[in-house]
Parts: C-alpha cells; structure tokens; sequence
C-alpha cells in the first residue's frame, strides 16, 4: 500500500553537508511494514555529582535527588506515549543510505522506568 506523505511546514531536503529547510510538499511512495512497537527503558542513575535518568547512552539533566529524577523519567516516559500526526521521516542508515518511511503517530513505544 502507498502513502501520501505531506508535510505542512516544511520537508527537509538533503544536500551533501546538511539536511536545508525547504518550504514545499513533496510525495512518497512507501509500503506499511508493519514493525512491532519499540520498549523504551529509562534508568534512573547517579551522574554528575547527583541523579539522572538515561536512554542509551544519553543523560537528561542533574538532578539533586533520586527521587526528583524519577519523577522527571515518569514524566518523560508519559510524553513518550502521546500520539501524533502521522509523518514521513527521513534519516540515514547505518550504510550511509538515505531512507523514506512513513511513521505512524498513533504506534508508539511502551515505556519503563527502572530504578
């Protein structure tokens, strides 16, 4: 099946060094794959010198308590399974290959917090 992906603002379009805002519309033709929705797990951890919580490799803030970045994962965790429009994204792969998909607003990922 084929999507008609419209953006309202603006698409991206690559260039060699960037992605340029461009304020156009453009079309895609993209099948639904169907893919399983993504677990993400927060763990709340000391960093600098207090508490964060990670995703990966990444830190949200400092926070002075464990308990207050605990609170800020929770929050984040629930942000994480807000619905959206749907969108056509487009980002490069592991190859170096652009790649066109349509992303789903409504799938999104299960969450956790681990303390």
């Amino acid at each position: 099946m084929a999507y008609r992906c419209v953006f309202s603002d603006e698409i991206f379009v690559r260039s060699r060094r960037s992605l340029i805002p461009t304020p156009r519309v453009t079309l895609s033709p993209l099948t639904d794959k169907g893919f399983d929705m993504a677990q993400i797990t927060y763990r709340i951890v000391e960093h600098d010198g207090g508490w964060a919580y990670q995703l990966g490799s990444t830190y949200s803030e400092t926070y002075p308590d464990h308990d207050s970045a605990t609170a800020a994962a929770r929050r984040a965790a629930g942000e994480q399974k807000v619905p959206d429009a749907d969108a056509c994204i487009e980002y490069q792969n592991s190859h170096g290959e652009w790649v066109t998909e349509r992303a789903d607003g409504q799938d999104r990922p299960s969450t956790a917090v681990e303390e």
